[in-house]
């Protein structure tokens, strides 16, 4: 590139072009006008030409790198030996793969928003455009990525439309910008438009004016349940319509139930393909005027609620239901507002105990008249299981009345409930964080407390009711990878030398609690569980999925998958159906490899559905799922029992399980629920935050001090007191008690529904799912109360435990209707996972899941070191895919480590897809990766073909 090029007399292509050449990648370039870009790169231009002086005074002309000496021998290549298989608009810019390689951009990068990206360029399938580099002895130099130069380009072109919830939608496209200008010129300088086509009324259109430079819009929902599709294009002054691009279709969320009749019962057919997309047919209606200032919808605070609130009332954009005229657009990352908080927040003081009392004697009216009333008992148990949460806050209340209700209601006679049943189904899963690249490193403590405080002491409960020979039935849905991190040698090592350390350290807290006798109980019983945990992990040989997988074959376990990665796959499946079925095939072949046994089920991750995903289920084998409870409450045609029964997907035969909101709210919600509990231990008291850093070791010090060290010694204690020191027996004791007011309720739940059974009907069943993590680590006495559960299930008069496969074993036939949209998130949908910090992942990930399915099916019969590199790639992308990242960017807890490691994935798969564009392979760079990111070790890259 010549060092005096006139810049202000390049086209917008050749300022591109410019920019490629200097390694800027293509973030940098996102949202700039012309003007701003050329002044980025006469900026750009100075910083190197004053580094190379530097260099030159520094160290002299001699002493140079073979490798930089090869690398600019590169960068040197005339463009005329670039080659394009793709169509001749694509402009003939170097631009990197699909992630930016931030290596050589300093500090640019970290200044620069992620959204509003340009549009995504990428190798042609062309073959190698230039030889090797050769040294002086005439031999070929080692290939490194960095040396290796950027590929043939062509464009992958899309428009992406996603749901975001009842009230909007989601996109993002990628467009050649040359393209975009010829379409603009014809026009007449038109403007930018989106357009949003019902399907079902080809008349009914909206139009939504966007600025040239954006590639992710925001739209409103138009109704709900329409089946709508979205074009890109240019609407001219004159009124004419010129189609850039046309997306996926997308059936908006339903938002309430249907009024359509009952569905039939029988049962489903074989599954069907997902329907290939096409683009919908053109109409033409106004447009805002392109002068309007755009105003974003603002991002949805999210309050702290039970997630069975109806999913419309807890995200709406005030945008959406505000006074005035509607405008929809970009992000508005600094317009935020909060809706007022949903009415189910109880009240507090003397309103609360007035409102608990008389709720209380509603409550024992309702139990007078349940019994002996058969068939019109029929859901009565709904407004018993509603009623009665309210008890949960009894203690933190105070009050006489709601204690002396709970003495009542612990001696009145129970319905008996045995023929009904009741499946408990825990999710257990972690992001793959491994660092060996680290001595110590901070995130992979989430695995090691989770061991010793959730994984340990539910298998040991487990083996202890095996053992007594205890006929429990549990469900555990184990994520492909958190059974690789439990497998693995370096995390396993590790996580004994972190457990022998606050063992350590429990035997010097032993002495400085010497004389306070309720100090001397915490610290001793830390001392006994940590022991309990060595001995568990070590009569295991430190593989733990070895005790899951024998309890399995026991029959009293049912271990269910997930996605590989946990992948968001609505999301994933709008842009490529190749990602979900990677993210399904791969995890059912994981899940053989490590149990044995084809799982039969899965948990989805997040509880993330949308209509189509069923298909994808059947094709790798997968029977059933757990869904939120709106996803069959919400189903067309209305099912039966206001969706608190099993349905089966119309064309698939896959069944799906609701959520029941009773029970989940009995022990998710921290304010209504058991885990908000006085005596209970408190999770966000550490005694990391109360020692100085001189009592803290032996542990080691991860950043700055304080730290966490995961022994918490302080109960909930409630209100403003200060907390006083936990006491296990009490708390232990509460949970038993906690636990057998839980299947009470169950029991008179289900008997309603009895009441109203007839012989063939399905048999009642509560299905009550559950994050693993809930259970010991979060809420620290769970796995006390499940045991407890367990253990009150098997006497009389009990609903029996199952699992989900048995009960479809049981009642084969079910009622029959389409699962609406839904996921387990905060309102509902997957606003949580699309929102205005963390919907930048999505181009980045559909357009590397792209790039992913053309490597595979190219690569037929590739070399040894190729077919690494290819299945190396395909790792990174599923990392990548993890819906954990897009969760922690939203939540803020972890979001730089999530944002890294979103880029740290993306970059790495670039890289290994520039050694196949050019068939050189760095094998030291492609081993540390496999050492890094080594799980899934068996994976076959043609799984994204």
């Amino acid at each position: 590139m010549a060092a005096h090029t006139a810049l202000s007399s390049l086209s917008w292509g050749e300022l591109l072009d410019q920019a490629h050449e200097l390694g800027l990648p293509t973030s940098a370039l996102d949202g700039l006008s012309p003007r701003e870009l050329i002044d980025l790169l006469r900026r750009e231009r100075k910083r190197r030409e004053r580094k190379r002086r530097e260099r030159r005074l520094n160290h002299g002309d001699l002493v140079v790198d073979r490798r930089h000496a090869a690398a600019r021998q590169l960068n040197a290549a005339p463009k005329s030996t670039l080659t394009h298989s793709g169509p001749s608009r694509v402009p003939s810019c170097r631009a990197d793969l699909v992630a930016e390689d931030m290596s050589h951009t300093g500090d640019l990068a970290s200044c620069l928003r992620p959204r509003k990206r340009p549009a995504v360029l990428y190798p042609a399938t062309a073959g190698i455009c230039r030889d090797a580099p050769k040294g002086p002895d005439g031999q070929p130099l080692p290939a490194t990525v960095a040396q290796l130069p950027p590929s043939p380009l062509v464009l992958d072109e899309q428009l992406v439309l996603l749901c975001r919830d009842a009230q909007s939608l989601f996109c993002y496209w990628t467009l050649d910008p040359t393209r975009l200008a010829e379409a603009r010129e014809r026009a007449g300088g038109g403007q930018l438009v989106l357009r949003l086509k019902d399907l079902e009324a080809p008349e009914a259109t909206s139009e939504f004016a966007c600025q040239a430079w954006a590639r992710s819009f925001f739209l409103p929902v138009l109704a709900p349940s329409r089946r709508v599709r979205l074009e890109l294009g240019v609407r001219a002054a004159d009124g004419s319509w010129h189609q850039l691009l046309g997306s996926n279709a997308v059936t908006t969320p339903a938002g309430a139930p249907s009024a359509s009749g009952e569905p039939r019962a029988e049962h489903g057919p074989a599954s069907v393909p997902i329907p290939a997309i096409r683009v919908g047919a053109r109409a033409d209606s106004p447009i805002p005027h392109p002068d309007d200032p755009p105003v974003g919808i603002p991002a949805a605070v999210i309050p702290t609620a039970p997630a069975d609130t109806p999913a419309p009332d807890l995200l709406v954009p005030q945008a959406l239901v505000g006074p005035g005229p509607l405008v929809i657009g970009e992000i508005d990352e600094d317009a935020r507002e909060r809706r007022p908080l949903p009415a189910w927040l109880l009240p507090t003081g003397a309103e609360a105990t007035d409102e608990l009392s008389d709720r209380t004697s509603r409550l024992l009216a309702l139990r007078k008249q349940l019994r002996g009333k058969g068939p019109t008992a029929l859901g009565a148990s709904e407004h018993l299981g509603a009623t009665e949460r309210s008890l949960g806050a009894s203690e933190r209340l105070g009050t006489a009345t709601a204690q002396s209700a709970r003495e009542q209601l612990s001696t009145m006679e129970l319905p008996a409930a045995d023929d009904a049943r009741l499946a408990l189904v825990l999710h257990a899963h972690l992001p793959f964080v491994r660092h060996p690249e680290h001595e110590v490193f901070l995130e992979e403590e989430w695995l090691y407390e989770a061991i010793s405080e959730t994984y340990i002491p539910l298998l040991s409960l487990c083996e202890r009711l095996a053992a007594e020979q205890l006929p429990y039935r549990l469900t555990l849905a184990l994520s492909p990878t958190l059974v690789a991190m439990l497998r693995d040698p370096l995390l396993g090592a590790r996580y004994e030398r972190h457990l022998a350390w606050l063992r350590e350290f429990c035997r010097r807290e032993r002495r400085r609690a010497r004389g306070d006798l309720a100090l001397e109980a915490v610290v001793a019983h830390y001392e006994q569980r940590l022991a309990d945990c060595d001995a568990c992990w070590r009569a295991h040989d430190g593989d733990l999925t070895a005790g899951f997988a024998a309890l399995a074959r026991g029959g009293r376990l049912d271990l269910l998958t997930c996605g590989a990665t946990h992948g968001y796959l609505p999301i994933l499946g709008a842009s490529s159906p190749e990602a979900v079925h990677a993210q399904l095939a791969v995890a059912v072949e994981q899940h053989e490899r490590v149990f044995g046994v084809r799982p039969s089920g899965i948990w989805l991750p997040e509880c993330a559905f949308a209509p189509g995903l069923d298909d994808a289920l059947a094709r790798v084998g997968l029977r059933y799922f757990v869904a939120d409870t709106h996803a069959v409450a919400h189903a067309e045609p209305r099912p039966a029992q206001d969706g608190q029964a099993p349905i089966l997907c119309p064309e698939s035969d896959v069944a799906v399980f609701p959520r029941d909101p009773a029970s989940s709210e009995q022990v998710w919600s921290r304010e209504q629920g058991y885990p908000g509990d006085p005596l209970y231990r408190d999770f966000y008291r550490d005694i990391g935050w109360d020692l100085p850093t001189h009592e803290l070791a032996p542990l080691p010090r991860i950043g700055e001090p304080p730290r966490p060290t995961g022994l918490k010694y302080h109960r909930i204690t409630g209100g403003h007191q200060d907390k006083a020191l936990y006491d296990p027996e009490a708390a232990a004791t509460r949970a038993h008690e906690h636990a057998r007011h839980f299947v009470a309720c169950r029991r008179e739940q289900l008997s309603a529904r009895l009441a109203s059974w007839r012989d063939g009907d399905p048999r009642p069943l509560v299905v009550a799912p559950y994050d693993a993590e809930l259970f010991g680590h979060w809420w620290y006495e769970g796995p006390l109360w499940l045991e407890e559960v367990l253990r009150a299930c098997a006497e009389p008069g009990a609903p029996t435990t199952t699992h989900l496969d048995d009960y479809l074993d049981e009642n084969p036939v079910q009622q029959r209707a389409q699962p609406a949209t839904s996921s387990w998130g905060a309102g509902g949908y997957h606003a949580f996972w699309i929102d205005d910090v963390n919907a930048w992942v999505y181009p980045k990930l559909s357009a590397a899941a792209s790039r992913m399915t053309e490597l595979a099916r190219r690569f037929e019969a590739p070399t040894a070191i190729a077919r690494r590199a290819l299945n190396q790639a395909a790792r990174e992308l599923l990392l990548a895919q993890a819906s954990d990242w897009a969760f922690l960017i939203k939540t803020g807890t972890a979001r730089e480590y999530a944002e890294r490691r979103t880029q740290e994935h993306l970059e790495r798969f670039a890289q290994l897809a520039r050694m196949l564009d050019h068939q050189r392979y760095d094998e030291r760079a492609l081993a540390e990766l496999e050492e890094r990111d080594n799980l899934f070790a068996e994976l076959d890259y043609r799984v994204f073909a």
